[in-house]
């Protein structure tokens, strides 16, 4: 049902998605969209970030059309984010955000005296340059003679890959990143369902929490 939705809009293109995890899904589309004719931004999102294509789009391209980022790190109205997420949600990615950022300026990957990058916010921006591309498809994975957790327990192929690795070598190289507040507004639908589930999905938030800054200590160890 959802496909056959989702193909009734013009402009879409559907393409069958080859694994379940999300890098290797987010990979394959951007295989995709760099051949597209034309393509000069990006926007790597969710499809239920409706308000994210609706509102932000032209303030999330600018910086990059007009030469002055290679990336874009959307942030989101801290107005909006406190009153449109559920609250436990809120909650775990304002401390994720806090503990990932300073780990960033304690390797110096971004100056103290800058703005926190809102990590945990899930969209990526950037330019549909090959250098810039290649850090959204490298994968990495933990070697479990060097790791300090179960190889099953955190997977770099779920988020960190494509939507935080990329970030923090681009940083690491050089490149122009820039932190760009959005006026997005979290689905009401989603916020409700979540908020009928709470205890489920606290946990889930506080494991992927972890689980992000865990993979951070050990990527920035090994970038070092």
């Amino acid at each position: 049902t959802f496909r056959k939705e989702l193909s009734s809009i013009p402009g879409v293109i559907l393409i069958r998605r080859r694994s379940p995890k999300r890098s290797p899904s987010k990979r394959q589309a951007l295989r995709r969209a760099t051949k597209l004719t034309g393509i000069k931004v990006i926007v790597l999102t969710e499809p239920e970030k409706v308000s994210l294509v609706q509102d932000c789009i032209p303030l999330m391209a600018k910086p990059i059309l007009n030469g002055e980022a290679d990336i874009v790190v959307p942030k989101r109205s801290e107005e909006l984010f406190k009153k449109t997420y559920p609250a436990y949600q809120y909650e775990s990615e304002i401390e994720g955000n806090r503990t990932y950022n300073e780990e960033l300026r304690s390797h110096k990957l971004i100056d103290m005296n800058e703005d926190d990058l809102d990590m945990f916010f899930g969209p990526r921006v950037f330019s549909n340059d090959r250098k810039v591309v290649s850090l959204f498809m490298k994968r990495y994975h933990f070697s479990i003679a060097h790791a300090s957790f179960p190889k099953w327990y955190f997977d770099a192929e779920e988020f960190s890959n494509t939507n935080f690795f990329s970030i923090v070598t681009a940083l690491r190289k050089g490149l122009k990143v820039k932190s760009v507040e959005v006026p997005f507004k979290y689905p009401d639908t989603q916020k409700q369902n979540e908020d009928c589930l709470e205890d489920l999905f606290l946990e889930k938030r506080k494991t992927q929490r972890i689980g992000l800054i865990v993979e951070l200590l050990h990527f920035v160890a090994y970038l070092e």
